[in-house]
């Protein structure tokens, strides 16, 4: 019996359950290899959708909103069942948080707490919590050790959603560029665009304020700061003492990705900023709340005048965490366990041998 996963074109053909594929990067996909092995077990093959038909397929699970397949499904009178697993925030996909679109589903599974707590009917709403690999942990550096003072690891993105952080993300940046480009470094993709592409960004920046949105902060000259792409997260976040994490959004309940959680696997202390609820689900003794600060040189007065002994405390909180029954909520093995108490034989009607 075949279940399809509906992804993007570039994680098709089965690409997406590679481990050593590049799009593996920091087994960032291993939530679903191990989704796959369980369900392998249980007499189900999950497989990328351009390797199903849906005549012989029992069950799709949509990872985020898939409007073009789903047609597809709906112009063959597909009768099997349909999932759907809400990742990207409204920041990123704001169709996803369609709650209309989401009656085409048999269940939604989502982070959202608030979702969740709807009563049950079509669609079901399911809990989750952003799965990250906790096994993937390494062993804190010494703080003298440690070469880089702060790091950013994140694309140069945009958002005209209210709630985005990617303009606060851009300002901190920025203010360190212009005030101690020795004490970052950035890494990620999109930060050195061709002359060009500064030129269409401007365009866009004139139609922003025209709309009265807020413009994307651009540096022409580009950033001092700039190291490329890491190789790898944890061996770059590792050299550092800190992270400036920022979610891609603000004060979205329950919205908690992974951004956090490769700091604490790298042994590197986050400067976070996203849902103020985050402290109910991670210790606050585990983090530096960027919300506490009012500008970014108090910000920096803070982590600069930070001792060994301080930041020892953060580090056995973070430790302290990670071992407890509260982070395994954030383990690959409860997401899978979350996904498999629907995915399963007894409850997917079979549409047909594959």
């Amino acid at each position: 019996m075949k279940i399809g996963l509906v992804v993007g074109e570039a994680y098709g053909d089965n690409e997406i359950f590679r481990p050593e594929s590049p799009l593996n990067r920091d087994n960032c996909l291993v939530h679903l290899h191990r989704l796959r092995e369980r369900l392998l077990a249980r007499g189900l093959e999950l497989v990328t959708q351009d390797r199903t038909c849906p005549d012989g397929t029992a069950a799709y699970l949509f990872l985020d909103r898939r409007d073009a397949f789903l047609k597809r499904l709906e112009a063959c009178r597909y009768q099997g069942k349909k999932y759907l697993v809400l990742f990207e925030s409204a920041v990123v996909i704001e169709k996803n948080w369609d709650e209309e679109h989401h009656r085409k589903y048999d269940a939604v599974f989502t982070w959202s707490p608030e979702l969740a707590a709807r009563p049950a009917e079509r669609p079901r709403y399911i809990r989750y919590h952003w799965p990250n690999d906790l096994s993937r942990r390494r062993r804190p550096l010494p703080f003298e050790e440690r070469s880089g003072f702060a790091v950013v690891m994140a694309g140069n993105k945009w958002s005209d959603h209210p709630l985005e952080l990617y303009s606060e993300r851009l300002r901190t940046i920025d203010w360190f560029c212009r005030h101690h480009p020795d004490r970052l470094d950035l890494y990620g993709p999109g930060w050195a665009p061709s002359g060009w592409k500064k030129v269409k960004e401007a365009a866009r920046d004139l139609r922003r304020r025209a709309r009265g949105r807020p413009r994307r902060l651009l540096r022409w000259g580009g950033y001092p700061v700039y190291r490329g792409m890491a190789p790898s997260k944890a061996e770059v976040l590792e050299k550092y003492r800190f992270c400036l994490c920022y979610e891609n959004g603000r004060d979205i309940p329950g919205y908690i990705t992974e951004k956090i959680f490769d700091c604490f696997l790298a042994g590197v202390v986050p400067v976070y900023w996203g849902w103020e609820g985050a402290s109910a689900l991670i210790p606050p003794e585990t983090f530096i709340d960027r919300r506490r600060f009012a500008s970014h040189e108090a910000l920096y007065d803070f982590l600069d005048s930070m001792d060994a002994s301080a930041y020892g405390r953060y580090l056995e909180a973070i430790g302290a965490f990670l071992e407890s029954e509260a982070a395994s909520l954030f383990d690959v093995p409860h997401f899978v366990d979350t996904l498999l108490a629907v995915l399963d034989p007894g409850t997917i009607s079979e549409a047909g041998e594959g």
